[in-house]
């Protein structure tokens, strides 16, 4: 509870649900109403970068975009950014 207090204090976003709800939504001013409703941190989308070459996955780089494109460079194909849906 105290994490999510502090990192809207922060300026971080927050959203919310309802205890017998699935759902989460953008709560830009909580209530901290914690009785009734569960809080946390937006989650960021996991972002990577691959290598393509001939339609095929070559390589991974976990969030190095110089790496990808510095083998781009040497070995050919493209360097691409995957970004998580999360809506």
């Amino acid at each position: 509870m105290v994490a999510v207090m502090l990192a809207s204090d922060r300026g971080e976003k927050i959203q919310v649900r309802h205890l017998t709800d699935a759902s989460w939504a953008d709560c830009s001013s909580p209530t901290w109403n914690w009785l009734t409703y569960e809080y946390r941190i937006t989650p960021k989308p996991v972002e990577f970068w691959v290598r393509v070459k001939n339609g095929c996955l070559v390589s991974l780089y976990d969030g190095r975009e110089a790496d990808c494109r510095a083998s781009v460079q040497a070995n050919g194909g493209r360097a691409i950014l995957v970004r998580e849906v999360t809506e």
